[in-house]
């Protein structure tokens, strides 16, 4: 119980198994001395039956107690070693970002706009996992929302992490076509933010 947790079966670090087993006998040496303060006046009563009979019954209903406590306990543990992780969602279509979320194929894109005018793209597989931008690139164009006319690109700059890429456009700037070149392909992408169907801008960032 002491050696592994959660779903990792691995052996806990010295420090980390040393904090537990610290902390059971606390816990075990505590529950004892409670339990002497309060079964103490029973064991001193005089020897009758009665008496007898009482300590028996607190001394069974205490055994019950730290047996069935013992075996949730140990079931817990056992059960957490050695379940599997839950297998990630198919297709899950979470906005992690705060943008706009488009998917195609085997991948989902993620778009989001700072009101400084700064986009940030994301991109993962089909279980939303994060794919490098050491594997896919980009340029960002300015689009004219009625006429779908496009102005100068700006390449897409990775991120200092390589999560996700990024370009500084005009402030003004809310509709752009994002092209992004991603293993074995290419696609474009239209979004348009600050719109009255709820595409906002996320106003907590700042350019950089």
């Amino acid at each position: 119980m002491f050696f592994a947790h959660g779903n990792d079966p691995s052996f806990l670090p010295p420090i980390e198994l040393f904090g537990n087993w610290v902390l059971a006998m606390v816990t075990l040496l505590m529950a004892g001395g409670m339990a002497r303060m309060a079964l103490a006046p029973l064991f001193l009563q005089d020897d009758d039956p009665k008496s007898r009979s009482e300590v028996a019954g607190w001394t069974a209903i205490s055994i019950g107690v730290l047996v069935a406590m013992g075996t949730w306990i140990t079931r817990q543990s056992l059960v957490e070693a050695v379940s599997p992780p839950p297998a990630p969602a198919e297709h899950v279509h979470s906005i992690y970002h705060g943008g706009q979320m488009v998917m195609w194929g085997d991948y989902h894109a993620e778009v989001a706009r700072a009101v400084s005018g700064e986009y940030r793209v994301w991109l993962t597989d089909v279980f939303r996992r994060s794919i490098s931008s050491q594997y896919f690139s980009g340029t960002i164009y300015p689009r004219d929302p009625k006429t779908g006319k496009l102005g100068p690109g700006t390449d897409l700059e990775a991120s200092l992490d390589n999560d996700y890429v990024m370009a500084m456009l005009d402030r003004d700037v809310k509709s752009v076509e994002v092209f992004l070149k991603y293993p074995g392909n290419t696609i474009r992408l239209d979004f348009e933010f600050d719109s009255d169907k709820g595409r906002k801008s996320v106003k907590e960032w700042c350019g950089r």
